[in-house]
């Protein structure tokens, strides 16, 4: 798949990054789920996002909450994806629970390692 323009590939020594969208959102000021609303394109807004991250990174995380359009675009796009029922606690809860996803975790210790090894 090409890029779409203006989308950074990433650098070398970035194919380790994990990228975790935070989907969890209630929308309440827009007023409406706005992650399911239709681009000009005529896809929603959170399957292209989805789609625009994975065409940039290797590694994607989607946080949303259980039975919500988002859930349904990030399994369709293949995408590690962790429902966070308490998200309307607040984004550092969605944010704790993609960081808490196995994936994320083995990429953090890894990175920790790394710099562990670099400061010695």
């Amino acid at each position: 798949m090409s890029k779409p323009a203006g989308v950074a590939t990433a650098l070398p020594g970035e194919a380790d990054v994990v990228v975790v969208l935070l989907a969890a959102g209630l929308s309440r000021r827009f007023g409406a789920d706005k992650l399911a609303q239709p681009m000009t394109d005529g896809r929603p807004v959170g399957a292209a996002t989805i789609a625009l991250l994975q065409s940039a990174w290797p590694h994607v995380v989607c946080v949303v909450r259980p039975a919500t359009p988002m859930a349904d675009f990030a399994r369709e796009a293949g995408v590690r994806t962790v429902e966070c029922a308490q998200a309307v606690d607040g984004m550092g809860v969605s944010l704790a629970a993609g960081a808490q996803n196995p994936h994320c975790a083995d990429e953090m210790s890894k990175q920790a390692l790394i710099a562990s090894r670099a400061a010695a």
